[in-house]
């Protein structure tokens, strides 16, 4: 399996935070499977910790942690672009970051690992951070 660990997984993750369950965890470890993380988590990141509403973890050890743990970082293309393009527009979900992370998710053929509900009303293959497999 093909993960893309969505902002809050791959937080929660690096942190040992119970949030992640036994099976998402099992998923994430499991050497046969390829994980990912968008750059763009990176950045969400830094946007919410400069605008103080993320108090946790420390950006640079995220990042510092994220090749020693097997997971690669999935840059922006032109084809997630096109993606991203192709999304419904929902006025009730307005997150940028989470938009991008889905359509890139969507482009590269790629489980999101995520907890966000909103996930479920986009065309994208979805693992919940309990280790349920949802969507097309």
């Amino acid at each position: 399996m093909k993960l893309l660990l969505d902002t809050h997984a791959l937080i929660w993750f690096v942190t040992d935070n119970t949030n992640i369950g036994a099976k998402a965890r099992e998923a994430i470890i499991d050497p046969a499977n390829e994980v990912f993380v968008s750059i763009v988590s990176f950045w969400e990141m830094a946007i919410k910790l400069r605008a103080g509403k993320l108090a946790d973890p420390d950006l640079g050890e995220v990042m510092h942690a994220v090749p020693g743990l097997g997971i690669g970082v999935l840059l922006l293309n032109p084809d997630h672009i096109r993606e991203l393009l192709r999304l419904p527009v929902r006025p009730d979900h307005c997150d940028p970051f989470d938009h991008q992370i889905i359509a890139q998710a969507i482009a590269e053929g790629l489980v999101l690992l995520t907890n966000d509900r909103n996930a479920a009303h986009y065309p994208v293959k979805r693992m919940t951070c309990c280790g349920e497999l949802a969507g097309p």
